[in-house]
């Protein structure tokens, strides 16, 4: 973050950090070294994250990229910068679901009816996977929490999102999605 244009690590100003949860209900806690608030969230115009801790206290946020710039509430010259904790992949089989580039986006369906259909990811519990794209060879690899690694792309990141994982090649954006008993049919 940043206190009065100045970038300073948050650790020099709190020693245990600062933690920002944002709960479904529209409530949040924001926890910094012994101390805890609680307040509502919302969210504004121009995507703009509005959290009221009550006492007149508000804070703007903005949120781009799993990044959420909190500004100071209080006019101190303080701003403070979360960044969204990663969720971990877990070993599973994943069905194609869609294919992002350049702003355009076709679905499984697309695919399957274009004959391309049966992609898939699968992440094997011994930290070996395959990624097979219709019409190629399966790609296979070794991967972590972190990310997989193949021959042919490299390192790539495991972003995942609820029983999602988005891969990023390049700017070829790929989400696959945990098989469902509707999927196996």
């Amino acid at each position: 973050g940043w206190v009065m244009g100045t970038d300073v690590e948050i650790s020099q100003l709190h020693r245990n950090g600062v933690t920002l949860t944002l709960r479904e209900d529209g409530t949040f806690r924001i926890h910094c070294d012994d101390a805890a608030a609680e307040g509502t969230w919302s969210l504004g115009r121009l995507d703009l994250l509005l959290l009221d801790a009550g006492n007149g206290i508000a804070y703007r946020a903005r949120v781009e990229e799993g990044t959420l710039t909190l500004q100071d509430g209080m006019n101190l010259g303080l701003c403070l910068i979360f960044q969204k904790e990663r969720e971990a992949a877990k070993p599973g089989y994943y069905v194609f679901k869609s294919i992002s580039s350049e702003g355009e986006s076709f679905d499984a369906a697309f695919y399957d009816a274009a004959g391309l259909g049966g992609s898939y990811l699968e992440l094997r519990e011994d930290g070996t996977g395959t990624l097979y794209f219709s019409g190629q060879a399966p790609s296979t690899f070794e991967w972590s929490e972190e990310g997989i690694l193949t021959e042919d792309a490299g390192a790539v990141p495991l972003n995942v999102s609820g029983e999602e994982i988005l891969l990023k090649l390049g700017d070829v954006t790929v989400v696959f999605g945990a098989q469902t008993e509707a999927d196996e049919q």
